[in-house]
């Protein structure tokens, strides 16, 4: 939400510098120098649950990741939400903090910008990454909630996961009862990480 609202153009692209973007594991194994487009980061980033990406996405925006944090932690309480607190703007710290509540009214904010509810409701996306020297080369990735693949009782119209060791499985979906028309927002957090995985949030819904 901060990013976008900085009004920045999707279709520019920046290159990965493992100086400044590297976070945790490179799952994508980028390479320095390999160039991207927001639209392609964006998709990484919700689609694909990478970090990486989302102090690429920062960075195209022109904030300083510090600078991107406050504008985070203002947008939450500009939101009415005073349990939660954000350190760094790719989520691997356990000290991002909040509740299933407040989550909720943040995911239900998040999807009322277009892109992003587009994002989370792809069950797959694809990227284009051109490399120092120009070569392109193509990445396919999947979505990490498997309840967004697969046929319900419900409809699963956007999701969003995260994990961490601290913190377990997170999961926020928006589900819709295809008889009714009724939708509702699910929201579990430090499900424990066993198979089937998400079993509690299918539950819910």
């Amino acid at each position: 939400m901060v990013v976008l609202d900085t009004k920045v153009n999707l279709d520019r692209t920046i290159a990965y510098n493992p100086t400044k973007h590297y976070a945790y594991r490179n799952w994508t194994n980028f390479r320095r120098g390999d160039r991207l487009s927001g639209q392609d980061l964006l998709h990484l980033t919700l689609t694909g649950s990478q970090n990486i990406t989302a102090r690429m996405l920062v960075n195209l925006a022109g904030i300083f990741e510090k600078e991107a944090v406050l504008r985070m932690n203002a947008k939450a309480k500009s939101l009415g939400l005073t349990q939660t607190t954000f350190v760094d703007v790719h989520g691997l710290s356990p000290k991002n903090i909040s509740t299933a509540p407040e989550v909720a009214r943040m995911f239900t904010a998040a999807l009322e910008y277009p892109d992003v509810a587009a994002a989370l409701a792809r069950d797959r996306a694809t990227a284009q990454i051109v490399s120092a020297k120009g070569k392109a080369r193509r990445l396919t990735f999947t979505h990490t909630n498997v309840l967004l693949k697969k046929q319900q009782v419900f409809a699963t119209e956007a999701s969003k996961t995260g994990y961490l060791d601290e913190a377990g499985d997170a999961l926020a979906m928006r589900v819709r009862d295809p008889k009714t028309g009724e939708r509702f927002i699910v929201v579990t957090l430090g499900e424990p990480r066993v198979n089937p995985r998400f079993a509690i949030a299918k539950k819910l819904a």
